[in-house]
């Protein structure tokens, strides 16, 4: 799971892929899945997360 996360975030920050590209990109069954454990691992909504990774580039 911690493999997945991390590849998500690397494609939230490094791509303008849409949250469901990334989510299904990354293996989860759905959007809402992915959104949860993202929040858990992160602290923060798929879409905070790659606006504050792509400000901090």
């Amino acid at each position: 799971m911690e493999l997945r996360l991390n590849r998500a975030r690397e494609l939230l920050q490094k791509t303008s892929k849409s949250i469901t590209e990334i989510s299904i990109a990354c293996g989860f069954s759905s959007t809402s899945h992915f959104s949860k454990n993202v929040k858990d691992q992160f602290g923060c909504s798929p879409k905070l997360l790659g606006r504050q990774l792509k400000l901090a580039r």
